[in-house]
């Protein structure tokens, strides 16, 4: 499937643009009027930006099939272009009513346990599940897991104890509670709250907690102190300490383990210190005994682990057995704007087990980053588009 988006200054001129490069077989992902934040809004006029796909098989043939599959994602979020802003509210006041209540828990289909997953679920004779099947591994959702997922409909389906019309929807729940709950930093106890961010170079980690240092300072209105060890590289200490200097956050830098808790006991009156560890090379030994060693002399602490949504799916998995080696931790995903596939986030949950927490998906502090939404994964990676997420 081929997806891209579309920029102008109104709709309809957006719009010929996605005819003209996409032709009839189109598909409206998302319609949105995009205006530009911070001082960039004073020299940038709002602009319409409409995200089209486009299945080059479908093109082809198997029409049939896709105007079902798409005709079900209409019933989960807001995939189709609407003309009409009340009529596309009243859509998803439906869904999420719908959803709240819970319908497809309780259709009568039983959940995939780990070890039961049918090999073949795609061969079958059923061409809807095939092209959800396709969809999945358009999203780079690993096989396995998309086995899981889809364990049992076949069977069901043959049976007629699940309807064609139900599938999506069934996916849909099963994709969410595949993500389970999320888990943000507990902020419950005794103060100082003390996180820890561990993560590989390059994922974005020191402008992630800049993002959550800024919304606790200021949204929650906490006191936060900065802690940064990660001196061997000198931008990410200057880094940091230029957004300290604009949120008015202190910052203290610390050159060895044995200053770590120095610096927390300084920081005694924060509600929250926010400590930023090295980020090195996932296969460095000594610096992996390094960082357990520093975790070790932190007592009660958070930990989270910074991955990008953009790595491939064996760096991952990797890079996450191997941080799971020094810590338990969550998640955080980062580069969600860089990325246009969301299975990975699916895959190392499933195969890691740990709990999803934020996600990052643009530069700017403190707006680019939320909470985790499963909902909004569960329709990007079937293909459709969250009405209020970030846009992935």
């Amino acid at each position: 499937m081929k997806i891209k988006q579309f920029e102008a200054r109104t709709e309809t001129e957006a719009m010929l643009q996605v005819k003209e490069e996409f032709g009839k077989n189109a598909l409206i992902v998302s319609v949105k009027t995009v205006r530009p934040k911070g001082i960039v809004k004073l020299f940038k006029k709002p602009y319409v930006q409409i995200t089209a796909a486009l299945d080059e098989k479908a093109a082809k043939g198997n029409g049939k099939e896709k105007e079902t599959f798409k005709s079900q994602l209409e019933a989960l979020g807001d995939y189709h272009y609407q003309s009409k802003t009340s009529e596309m509210e009243e859509k998803i006041t439906k869904i999420e009513q719908l959803l709240k209540k819970n319908d497809v828990r309780h259709t009568e289909v039983s959940a995939a346990e780990p070890q039961q997953v049918e090999t073949s679920i795609h061969t079958q004779n059923f061409p809807l599940v095939n092209l959800i099947y396709e969809q999945l591994l358009e999203n780079e959702v690993d096989e396995k897991v998309i086995n899981k997922l889809m364990f049992g409909l076949n069977e069901s389906l043959s049976k007629g104890t699940v309807q064609m019309k139900d599938l999506i929807a069934i996916i849909y729940q099963r994709i969410i509670d595949e993500i389970g709950d999320i888990e943000p930093i507990n902020l419950e106890g005794n103060t100082p709250k003390i996180v820890v961010f561990m993560g590989p170079t390059g994922v974005g980690k020191t402008t992630t907690i800049a993002k959550l240092a800024s919304h606790y300072s200021i949204n929650q209105n906490m006191n936060v102190g900065l802690i940064t060890a990660d001196t061997y590289r000198i931008a990410a200490v200057e880094q940091l300490r230029t957004y300290g200097n604009i949120l008015n956050i202190p910052v203290d830098v610390v050159y060895t383990n044995e200053e770590v808790q120095g610096s927390i006991d300084g920081f005694g009156d924060k509600d929250l210190i926010m400590i930023d560890t090295a980020g090195r090379s996932h296969k460095n030994n000594e610096w992996q005994a390094d960082i357990k060693a520093l975790l070790n002399g932190i007592p009660d602490k958070e930990v989270f682990l910074v991955l990008s949504a953009t790595t491939k799916y064996k760096d991952l998995m990797h890079i996450a057995n191997k941080y799971q080696e020094i810590a338990d931790y969550k998640l955080i995903f980062s580069k969600l704007d860089e990325s246009t596939c969301m299975g990975n986030i699916l895959n190392v949950r499933h195969r890691i087990g740990a709990t999803m927490s934020y996600i990052t998906f643009g530069q700017n502090v403190p707006d680019d980053f939320t909470e985790l939404n499963p909902h909004d994964i569960a329709k990007s990676i079937l293909g459709g588009h969250s009405s209020d997420g970030p846009g992935y």
